[in-house]
């Protein structure tokens, strides 16, 4: 079909139509045809705007606009896109705005924010910067910055939002567990073992500080279990890291140093019907083996704690077993495996 001046001009300017839909209507592929046609015969192209039937109140853009606010907030006061308060702006030739200076013009200085202030507040007071913008009614980073700006040492965000010196006597002198102390100052037990780890504390093992690694049925069961038949054990032991292995060290549940025993426990489901925990205990064993071979490997599962035959197990285990304690070194790539 022929594409003529007139049948252009009665779809695109009678009928309104898009580009999109006269291409649909000739059989075109794309509207960029129809674009190509529209200005070779002159005819205006309407905008956007004019497409979707919006009307913009210049006027009232105009003194929006000129209060001082961003074109973003004129286009909420408008209900329509920024963009098209922009495209507007730029086609009757509205001078705009650049960024700083519209900033500028909308945010004064806070009078509160002199030096002097700063450095009573910061310095003497030791308030925080997310308390001090609170009050200032500016962002944590902005107050940051004209702090430095003012040449007063900003101190190091962890310090800035606990007190360490306390935190370390709780920990140390006190034992308390992260957990605890991470409630007691509303905050999580990660970032409690952050500013732990700020310090260079010295964090006790996973039983010592009840971490959440250890599953229930070993807090709870397994080791009051081995508290009460007396036998010493050493909770979540690590052990050096394996040439075979690609990951981190192997933890063992309980080390039995007393009875050269590594004592592991299974919980009833993950370990005996999930395939991939069955896999990778089938392959931590065998490690194990290999490279320890004087040390005994148990396995109590969580159904033997419950019923209650774990406490035999263990007693008659331990009785069998040497009592000399024992130092781990993985044995040599070529030393000969003894059962």
């Amino acid at each position: 079909m022929e594409i003529t001046h007139g049948l252009l001009y009665k779809l695109y300017v009678v009928e309104k139509k898009s580009t999109r839909s006269i291409a649909s209507i000739l059989g075109l592929k794309t509207a960029g045809a129809i674009s190509h046609y529209l200005k070779k015969y002159n005819i205006k192209g309407r905008s956007a705007v004019e497409s979707l039937g919006v009307t913009v109140d210049l006027k009232k853009l105009k003194s929006l606009y000129a209060t001082g606010i961003s074109a973003a907030e004129v286009a909420k006061k408008l209900n329509i896109s920024s963009r098209t308060v922009i495209v507007q702006m730029k086609r009757h030739n509205i001078e705009i705005r650049a960024y700083k200076a519209s900033i500028n013009s909308r945010k004064q200085k806070p009078a509160s924010l002199d030096p002097i202030w700063l450095c009573d507040q910061y310095v003497k007071n030791k308030r925080s910067i997310k308390s001090m913008a609170a009050e200032a009614k500016i962002g944590s980073r902005t107050l940051r910055n004209i702090l430095v700006r003012n040449g007063i040492a900003v101190r190091a965000k962890l310090i800035d939002e606990i007190d360490l010196t306390w935190l370390r006597d709780q920990y140390e002198t006190k034992n308390r567990t992260m957990d605890d102390i991470a409630t007691e100052i509303g905050v999580g037990y990660s970032t409690v073992k952050k500013w732990l780890n700020y310090m260079k504390v010295n964090i006790r093992t996973p039983y010592a500080y009840g971490c959440r690694k250890i599953s229930t049925p070993h807090k709870k069961l397994l080791i009051p279990l081995l508290d009460s038949l007396g036998i010493k054990h050493v909770t979540s032991h690590i052990l050096p890291r394996l040439p075979e292995q690609k990951a981190g060290p192997y933890e063992i549940d309980e080390w039995l140093p007393d009875h050269n025993v590594f004592l592991e426990l299974y919980g009833d489901y993950w370990h005996g019907k999930v395939e991939k925990c069955i896999k990778s205990d089938t392959k931590k064993r065998n490690l194990l083996l290999k490279h320890y071979p004087n040390v005994k490997l148990v396995v109590i599962w969580e159904s033997e704690l419950k019923e209650g035959t774990a406490k035999t197990k263990l007693a008659e285990l331990c009785s069998l077993t040497h009592r000399q304690p024992v130092i781990l070194k993985p044995a040599p790539d070529n030393a000969v495996k003894t059962q």
